[in-house]
């Protein structure tokens, strides 16, 4: 039981640390180079800034 428990919880934080590590590339990926791509697909960054109300 206490194996399961460890393998959740190494999963959940394996997916997290994971899910943070992508943003990350493509945050980088688009302030250097102002794209990404994923396979053979490139995708154009933009940079939106929020809107004060």
């Amino acid at each position: 039981m206490k194996t399961l428990f460890w393998m959740l919880i190494t999963a959940f934080m394996s997916y997290n640390v994971g899910s943070v590590i992508a943003h990350n590339v493509v945050k980088t990926e688009c302030q250097r180079l102002g794209e990404f791509y994923i396979g053979q697909t490139v995708y154009d960054c933009t940079k939106t800034e929020p809107s004060n109300k």
